[in-house]
């Protein structure tokens, strides 16, 4: 069985996660989205249009695996830590637009054109 780079990294799918008794949903997609095990996965493909991997080389990837209620515990974190990013982004954003409008207004001042703000 073939499985392109980028249907392995889709775990949302059930047929995968019947295969992973005992592994949060969530939990897989994290480690499955993760830069070292993408690396990995990167390093054992073969194919050039639509990387691929077979079975065995699957079964040889590294996975870290924690109690069930770690698992939880570590998306909670995760998810807590990503919208903390998102959150960061958005202000930078909006700190960037204001940047904008105040060197608008600066410029508008200094060059005796009216202010637009």
């Amino acid at each position: 069985i073939l499985y392109s780079q980028q249907e392995f990294a889709i775990v949302r799918s059930v047929a995968l996660i019947k295969r992973f008794p005992g592994v949060e949903e969530k939990f897989l997609k994290l480690v499955f989205d993760s830069p070292i095990l993408q690396n990995d996965i990167a390093k054992r493909s073969w194919g050039t249009a639509q990387p691929c991997l077979y079975l065995n080389q699957i079964k040889e990837l590294a996975f870290p695996l924690p109690p069930l209620a770690e698992q939880a515990a570590i998306v909670t974190k995760v998810e807590g830590l990503l919208g903390q990013v998102r959150a960061l982004e958005a202000e930078a954003t909006r700190q960037q637009a204001l940047s904008g409008q105040l060197m608008q207004a600066v410029l508008g001042e200094v060059l005796g054109a009216p202010s637009s703000c």
